[in-house]
């Protein structure tokens, strides 16, 4: 039994090395991740700036080509928001 502790105890150091270097890198992956995705999104922002606008207007329910809002949207809007 004397031989089994120090063995039992080299695994456990082992084993807990492993785990925080595993906690390690998926805590960098995420930051990495989360960088890289916003990148991504200013990029779309900055290419498809034109497009985006576009289709938020029309999400908005201005129809129109203008980018003025419509007259009918603004005496919709309660408490002049």
């Amino acid at each position: 039994m004397s031989n089994f502790e120090p063995d039992f105890a080299a695994g456990a150091g082992i084993a807990v090395v492993l785990v925080v270097v595993y906690l390690l890198v998926l805590a960098v992956g995420f930051v990495v991740s989360a960088w890289v995705t916003s990148l991504f999104i200013r990029l779309v922002i900055r290419f498809m700036r034109k497009p985006l606008d576009r289709e938020y207007r029309y999400m908005r329910g201005d129809y129109s080509s203008s980018a003025r809002p419509s007259a009918q949207r603004q005496a919709f809007r309660p408490n002049g928001f």
